[in-house]
């Protein structure tokens, strides 16, 4: 009983954030594709740098695999598209990262209107 409520609360995650990640490639003008690609597990560690327009494309993807240095590697991704899309980088890069609220900087960027 126990492992069916986190395999459907992860299920559930991800589809959530692939939403969020096909509403941000949506307002960034890209192919909604890359958003929706990013409910893939392994798929998504080649297209969040993409989505972010990172320009030292390969060395983001060796680090997001590094464990610990993933973690810069996302607050930094995530806060490209943040400025990508006027907002501040570091607020919603390091958000991104906290546990418990950790989703609503992406939620904002993908529902909010001003953008």
């Amino acid at each position: 009983m126990g492992t069916s409520i986190i395999i459907t609360i992860t299920a559930f995650q991800y589809l959530y954030l692939g939403i969020c990640f096909a509403l941000i490639a949506k307002k960034m003008n890209k192919n909604i594709l890359i958003g929706i690609g990013m409910i893939v597990p392994v798929l998504n560690i080649f297209l969040l740098p993409l989505l972010a327009e990172e320009e030292n494309y390969l060395l983001f993807l060796f680090m997001l695999i590094i464990p610990g240095v993933n973690l810069f590697a996302i607050a930094n991704l995530i806060g490209n598209i943040a400025e990508t899309l006027g907002k501040d980088k570091w607020l919603y890069g390091v958000g991104c990262l906290i546990p418990i609220i950790g989703y609503l900087p992406l939620s904002i960027l993908a529902f909010s209107r001003n953008t």
